[in-house]
């Protein structure tokens, strides 16, 4: 993480999205800004997030995990029998 890419994903770009997108992320948590990101899937700017990374790991937002069109895994994207 930098100053450069944290937030990468804000209320300003999200706004500048196509209508409805699918956002993933299996990179970095603070590459979204959470609070942006939560109401934009309220609101239907996103229509769905997969996150294997979060802003703050492990503490999980309540109000993030609360929601149906949100899919959190415990940051295993990286894992591959291989790796072991």
């Amino acid at each position: 993480m930098s100053a450069m890419n944290h937030y990468l994903i804000s209320s300003d770009s999200i706004a500048q999205m196509k209508r409805r997108p699918i956002l993933i992320n299996v990179s970095r948590g603070g590459l979204i800004d959470t609070k942006a990101l939560v109401q934009a899937l309220k609101n239907g700017q996103i229509s769905y997030a997969a996150l294997d990374v979060i802003e703050d790991e492990p503490n999980v937002d309540e109000e993030l995990a609360k929601l149906d069109n949100v899919l959190l895994t415990p940051h295993v994207a990286w894992y591959t029998e291989q790796s072991r």
